[in-house]
């Protein structure tokens, strides 16, 4: 529309984004802007999904799994039905991603992934973490 290849932003990669400690070099990777190169091997794949994206993201998770890269899914329809993208991941977020995620890269880090990381209902959501915009490829997004 209006020469643009979306017009909305997907907020939950620069969300989980911003709770991802500092040590680690992000890239956030929309498949709706941009193609996953071949040659990218991150030590950590973070895919979030929904029902429309199941399939490719099953694609995803065991691709990257072939290559020996750890794969944590996410999003409504993995917390729904986590014994599913198990079969494609190695562990599953259920829930809200905010201080789970934070929890799934420690024990990741340890050597101790657990299958599934669900959300803390505790969590203080009244300060939450600035998303982390300047990951996202705004000219991908907005390109005219």
């Amino acid at each position: 529309m209006f020469g643009r290849k979306r017009l909305m932003i997907p907020l939950a990669l620069p969300v989980v984004a911003a709770y991802t400690p500092d040590h680690y070099d992000i890239r956030i990777v929309d498949e709706e802007t941009e193609s996953i190169p071949s040659d990218y091997l991150p030590d950590i794949v973070g895919i979030t999904t929904l029902n429309a994206t199941m399939a490719r993201a099953f694609r995803l998770g065991d691709y990257f799994r072939a290559k020996g890269i750890t794969v944590v899914m996410g999003g409504i329809n993995a917390s729904v039905m986590p014994e599913e993208y198990l079969r494609h991941s190695d562990a599953v977020v259920i829930g809200e991603a905010e201080n789970a995620w934070e929890n799934c890269l420690g024990d990741f880090e340890k050597g101790r992934l657990k299958k599934t990381y669900k959300a803390d209902p505790k969590h203080d959501y009244r300060r939450p973490r600035q998303p982390r915009w300047d990951l996202v490829k705004m000219n991908l997004i907005f390109q005219v």
